[in-house]
C-alpha cells in the first residue's frame, strides 16, 4: 500500500453515522409532536368536561336556592310562587346544564363500551320539571298538596346534586395533568354517574 493511501480516511463509516444521528434526532422530534399533540387533545377535551361540570355545579346550587325560596312563598304568597314557576319553566330549558354534562358521560361510557344512557336521563327529568312548573304557573290561589310535594321533590333534587359535587376536586381544574385525567374519565364520571341516578329517581307525585 502506498504512503499517499494510508494518509487517506474512509469517509463512508462517518457519512453513515451522521445520517443515523439525523434519523433518529428526526424519528425522536416526530414521535415528541405526536405525543404533545395527543396530550394538547386530552387537555383541550378535560376543560371542556371541567366546564360542564362546573356549569352544573353552579346550576345545581343556584336552584337549590332558587326552590328553597320557592318553598317559602307557596304558604304566604301563592300568588307569587306561581308567577315564579312559570317563569322558571320558561328559562329552565335553556339554563339547565345537565344534559351538556350526561352527554359528555355518554360519550366516555360508549368509547368505553359502557353503555349507560346518560343523555336520556336529563331528557326525561328536564321534561318533568318544566311540566310541573308549568302547572303550577297556569293554577291560582293557594297551592294544593300535590304542587307543593312537587316543588319539594324538585329542591331535594337540586340539594342532593349540589351536595355530590363535594367529592369533585374543583380545584384541579387549574392543572394540565388534572385535565387529562378528566380526559381519561377520572374524578368526574362517578360524581357524574350520582347526579344520572337522582334525575333517574326524580318522580313528583301529579
Amino acid at each position: 500500500m502506498s504512503r499517499e493511501n494510508k494518509g487517506k480516511r474512509p469517509i463512508a463509516l462517518p457519512v453513515v453515522l451522521l445520517l443515523l444521528v439525523f434519523s433518529v434526532t428526526g424519528n425522536v422530534l416526530f414521535s415528541t409532536k405526536n405525543i404533545q399533540h395527543g396530550q394538547d387533545k386530552l387537555e383541550i377535551k378535560g376543560r371542556i368536561i371541567f366546564q360542564a361540570v362546573e356549569n352544573s355545579f353552579n346550576h345545581a346550587k343556584y336552584m337549590a336556592e332558587w326552590t328553597a325560596s320557592l318553598q317559602g312563598e307557596t304558604a304566604n304568597s301563592p300568588d307569587q310562587a306561581r308567577i315564579k314557576a312559570s317563569t322558571a319553566a320558561g328559562f329552565l330549558p335553556d339554563a339547565d346544564a345537565f344534559q351538556e354534562l350526561l352527554s359528555l358521560a355518554e360519550e366516555k361510557n360508549a368509547a368505553d363500551n359502557q353503555l349507560t344512557g346518560s343523555k336520556e336521563s336529563a331528557a326525561v327529568y328536564l321534561s318533568k320539571a318544566v311540566d310541573g312548573l308549568q302547572q303550577i304557573g297556569k293554577g291560582s290561589g293557594q297551592l294544593t298538596e300535590e304542587e307543593v310535594q312537587f316543588i319539594a321533590s324538585l329542591h331535594k333534587l337540586y340539594q342532593a346534586v349540589y351536595e355530590k359535587y363535594d367529592k369533585f376536586p374543583f380545584a384541579a381544574g387549574a392543572y394540565s395533568s388534572s385535565l387529562i385525567r378528566f380526559a381519561n374519565g377520572m374524578e368526574w364520571i362517578e360524581v357524574t354517574a350520582e347526579v344520572q341516578k337522582q334525575l333517574d329517581s326524580f318522580m313528583p307525585q301529579q
